[in-house]
């Protein structure tokens, strides 16, 4: 059995038989099924054809015998009855059921078969023959009865000649008794084994004929394919597929030739590759060389990344030192309004008190008084220096800060100049919350964001500084004498971000240069009045220090910044 299945799974022409096989039994088998089965049911129709026209027969030749219940009638009219092989019983009843005549006939050795013939089941069949009024017929495991009823009269307008099958009973007949006989199914089954003998011997020829036509075409088919199959496996030393005779104008001819032509194909084909293939080789030598540079070059990569990184960042310290620098004139002009007030009120103190001496009107508490105007307006200078100290103070760690009060703090550091040059600077310390698709509504004053103190600070001063110079340069060229400068100052808190936007009603920015306001050494002043640091140095702090944003764009009447820092709800208590 393994070996059948291997051989089945390795051979087609195996597997074309098998299946070839299985279709012509299951198609034999199919047939002859349903040609058998029609033959039986046909030669059973003849049989109770033949019953019918028998006891129909019998039912016309017995009028007079059954009207004159005369035995002696009756046997001569069953006589043509009984010839039949087939029947071996017959009996005749008047209308009432009376039994006139029972008869075994053609019996010989056989056994007389019991069935049930008493009063009740007759009365039974006489009911059903007087309700139809036809003859019928009923079928056991070992006969055929048939029953049919006795007419006083058979109305034939043609006359006896006429085939009883025309007859049709009408009121005007009298049923004046009952036929009946019964007929062997010997001969029935006789038949039947005779039928399916004759049938299995014609399955058992037409297999046998369909087997050795389902080998003659497996062999047609599969023989020159397997003939082409060593055709092929001895390509590769001739190049080429040998076609017979037997193969002109067929499929298997089409075929070698399609190798054929396959093969001249492959062979153009092999060259092309052999020259790619060389020429791969040629560009792979060149790839390796070209990666063991760029690995030796990826060997020191990170070594001149993490330099080059280090410079960055120490340009970028040096830059806000320089930026600080550059704005400590400014600071020490400031420095300078600060201070001019205060030192006049101290001279004004220290001469007073000279006065009031060289007048003799000093005493204790006009002396302390004196001092203590003078400690106040010291405290004051002091707490000045101390606030410009600490702005130039490097951060070392964040802090939790009000971003309204630190924004003060700038704000307080160049207010003088401001003032000098007639600059007012408004701080809304209102802080608007604006949600999506909402208007924006007021919450509080105060503002928390992680920042580096005084870096923020410097960014502030440098948009306000920057703002400060757009005014006065477009006070140069106003037509209105004095121009009074603005700077507004407002803050927001949307989607966890705290919002710094800085405006002013200055010159604005130029539409071609506005993409470049952030770069590195890009003014539009003056070299002796800007270096082109300060906004690039706000980008800086604000982006890569404190993981914010910030963006210029015109207004109406000038320009503002805005800054976008990451908000915190509440500060932290430590």
């Amino acid at each position: 059995m393994e070996s059948f299945t291997k051989l089945y799974r390795e051979k087609l022409s195996v597997r074309i038989f098998v299946l070839s096989t299985i279709f012509i039994v299951f198609l034999c088998t199919t047939l002859f099924t349903f040609f058998i089965y029609n033959q039986m049911e046909l030669l059973k129709k003849n049989i109770i054809r033949e019953g019918t026209l028998l006891i129909e027969l019998l039912a016309y030749n017995c009028r007079l015998g059954v009207f004159s219940e005369s035995e002696k009638l009756l046997d001569a009219s069953i006589e043509a009855v009984t010839k039949r092989k087939n029947v071996f019983f017959v009996s005749i009843y008047n209308a009432k059921g009376k039994l006139i005549l029972k008869k075994f006939v053609n019996i010989g050795k056989l056994k007389i078969p019991e069935f049930n013939d008493n009063a009740q089941a007759v009365n039974e069949q006489f009911k059903k023959i007087q309700n139809k009024m036809l003859s019928y017929y009923l079928e056991t495991d070992k006969d055929f009865e048939f029953w049919a009823p006795v007419y006083s009269s058979y109305n034939n307008p043609e006359g006896d000649t006429e085939p009883l099958s025309v007859f049709e009973a009408d009121k005007t007949d009298v049923i004046i008794g009952y036929a009946h006989i019964r007929m062997w199914k010997n001969e029935f089954k006789n038949e039947r084994l005779k039928l399916i003998y004759k049938s299995l011997s014609l399955g058992v020829i037409f297999l046998l004929i369909g087997l050795l036509a389902a080998y003659l075409v497996v062999r047609t088919i599969t023989m020159p394919i397997k003939e082409l199959t060593d055709n092929v496996r001895n390509y590769s030393n001739s190049g080429r597929i040998a076609v017979t005779q037997s193969h002109i104008r067929d499929e298997i001819f089409e075929l070698a030739q399609a190798f054929n032509e396959m093969g001249k194909q492959v062979h153009d084909r092999t060259a092309e590759l052999k020259a790619m293939v060389s020429t791969l080789q040629e560009e792979i030598e060149l790839r390796i060389k070209s990666e063991e540079a760029v690995m030796e070059l990826n060997r020191t990569l990170d070594d001149r990344v993490n330099t080059e990184i280090n410079k960055q960042r120490e340009q970028e310290k040096i830059l806000i030192y320089q930026s600080r620098l550059s704005s400590m004139g400014e600071m020490l002009s400031s420095i300078a309004h600060h201070w001019r007030q205060p030192l006049n009120n101290l001279k004004a103190l220290s001469l007073d008190l000279q006065d009031t001496y060289d007048y003799e009107e000093l005493n204790k508490d006009y002396f302390y008084d004196n001092i203590k105007q003078s400690n106040e307006q010291l405290i004051y200078m002091s707490k000045t220096i101390d606030d410009f100290m600490d702005f130039f103070k490097p951060d070392k760690e964040k802090e939790q800060c009000d971003i309204v009060e630190v924004v003060e703090e700038a704000v307080s550091i160049v207010s003088p100049e401001l003032k000098r040059n007639a600059i007012s600077c408004n701080i809304n310390r209102k802080v608007y919350s604006i949600a999506s698709e909402r208007l924006p509504t007021h919450t509080d004053s105060r503002l928390y964001a992680d920042i580096y103190k005084n870096e923020f600070k410097q960014v502030i001063i440098i948009l306000i500084n920057n703002a400060s110079d757009s005014i006065k340069e477009k006070a140069r060229y106003s037509l209105e004498t004095p121009y009074n400068g603005i700077i507004d100052i407002d803050f927001a808190k949307a989607d966890g971000k705290a919002i710094v936007k800085i405006s002013d009603n200055g010159k604005g920015i130029p539409d071609d240069i506005k993409h470049r306001v952030f770069e590195p050494y890009f003014t539009t002043k003056f070299k002796s009045q800007g270096t082109g640091i300060g906004l690039y140095m706000a980008k800086v702090i604000i982006e890569n220090n404190l993981n914010g944003k910030i963006y210029a764009e015109n207004t109406h009447n000038g320009a503002s910044f805005t800054i976008e820092l990451n908000c915190i709800e509440t500060k932290t208590v430590t």
